[in-house]
């Protein structure tokens, strides 16, 4: 006799502040996808353009470091599986509550 979710696909929603955020639950990502076929979406709510380079000694423009992080972004989102991701695009460091 099969479970509730034995024939269903999950949904789930990741909500980051940051874009490298969802790396503290990309296990259970993995897991969920690999198990129950996961439909992993993300929002990450910053424009995620404060931080810095470092790979690099030297200081990196935010517009630079905004195109960095979003081609990361991707590429671990791609990874992950995620279907899609919605940028809020609120200032780094300025969400209030």
């Amino acid at each position: 006799m099969g479970g509730f979710f034995m024939d269903k696909k999950l949904t789930s929603l990741i909500i980051s502040a940051h874009a490298d955020d969802h790396i503290l639950c990309a296990g259970t990502i993995i897991k969920l996808h690999e198990e129950k076929s996961l439909n992993p979406y993300e929002i990450v709510l910053t424009d995620f353009c404060q931080g810095q380079d470092f790979r690099s000694d030297v200081f990196t423009s935010n517009q630079k470091i905004k195109k960095l992080r979003s081609k990361e972004l991707s590429a671990a989102s791609e990874f992950l599986g995620i279907k899609k991701t919605y940028f809020l695009n609120q200032p780094d460091f300025g969400l209030q509550p």
